[in-house]
C-alpha cells in the first residue's frame, strides 16, 4: 500500500501529513447489493444470469397430517408456461416427504435447473429446516391478507389476492397450459373451478374463505409456482407438453 504526502492549507503553517492510499488489488470484492451490479472491469453484470439457468419451477404446498401435500411442476414453453407434473399425498411424514422431492429435483430433466418455492405459511420453521438440509435451497412463501408484497427474495410474503388473480389470469389469457391427460389434472380442473366460483360470488371478499372446505393443494401450488415463474428468467425446456414421469 503507497504512501502519499499530503499538505494541509488550510493550516497557515501549512502542516504536512502522511496518509496511506488504498490500493485497489486490495480491495474486497464485495458486490453490491441488488440485481444489477458492476463488475471489476466496470462493466455492467446481471446477477439473476450468474444463478443457473433455470427451466422449471417446482411449486410445493405442505399440507398438514389430515391434509394433503401437493406438488406441481412447470416449464416454459414457447408462447407461455406449461403445467409439467402434478402430484398429491397425504398421511406421509414430512421427512418422507422431503425425501422424495430431493430426489425428484436430482433426477433428470430437473436436476441442476429447478427451483423449489414452498408455501411456508403453516408448516414451520422445522420442515423449512429439512428442505434446506437436504440442498433444495427453497424460496419460502408467506401468503397474507395485505396488499404489498414484502419480505426478501428467499423468504416473500405474498398477498393472497396476488396469487388468486395471478393464477387464474394466467389461465384465462393461455399464459399456462395443462394436457388434459395429465394425472390429477382432473382434480385440479375442478379446485380452479371452486376457486372461480368463490372469487366471482363474493369479489375480494372471497380470499378470506378461499382455502375452506373442499381441498385446494394443487391450486396453491401452481398459483405459488406461477408467481415465482412470472418473476425470475427462464429457458424453455424440452418437449414442455410431456410429464416428467415422477412423483413427490
Amino acid at each position: 500500500m503507497p504512501l502519499r504526502i499530503v499538505r494541509d492549507f488550510s493550516d497557515p503553517n501549512h502542516t504536512r501529513r502522511v496518509e496511506y492510499v488504498p490500493d485497489p488489488a486490495d480491495r474486497p470484492n464485495i458486490r453490491p447489493r441488488g440485481n444489477i451490479y458492476r463488475d471489476d472491469d466496470g462493466r455492467l453484470r446481471d446477477r439473476r444470469h450468474e444463478l443457473g439457468a433455470v427451466k422449471f419451477v417446482v411449486g410445493l404446498d405442505l399440507g398438514q397430517a389430515a391434509d394433503f401435500t401437493a406438488l406441481a411442476v412447470l416449464g416454459k414453453s414457447e408462447d407461455g408456461l406449461a403445467v409439467r407434473h402434478l402430484d398429491r399425498v397425504r398421511g406421509r411424514p414430512y421427512t418422507d416427504v422431503v425425501r422424495s422431492v430431493a430426489s425428484l429435483m436430482t433426477s433428470a430433466p430437473l436436476a441442476g435447473q429447478s427451483l423449489l418455492v414452498v408455501d411456508g405459511t403453516g408448516v414451520g420453521r422445522a420442515v423449512l429446516d429439512l428442505l434446506r438440509s437436504a440442498d433444495l435451497r427453497p424460496i419460502a412463501v408467506t401468503i397474507h391478507g395485505g396488499a404489498r408484497v414484502t419480505g426478501s427474495r428467499r423468504a416473500p410474503r405474498v398477498p393472497k389476492a396476488d396469487l388468486v388473480n395471478g393464477l387464474l389470469l394466467a389461465f384465462q389469457s393461455g399464459t399456462v397450459k395443462i394436457a388434459r391427460d395429465l394425472p390429477h389434472a382432473a382434480t385440479l380442473a375442478a379446485e380452479l373451478a371452486d376457486m372461480r366460483r368463490k372469487v366471482s360470488v363474493a369479489g375480494h371478499a372471497s380470499y378470506g374463505v378461499w382455502r375452506e372446505g373442499a381441498h385446494d393443494d394443487l391450486v396453491l401450488a401452481l398459483a405459488i409456482a406461477v408467481w415465482q415463474a412470472e418473476r425470475r428468467p427462464m429457458t424453455s425446456a424440452a418437449d414442455p407438453a410431456r410429464d416428467i414421469g415422477q412423483s413427490c
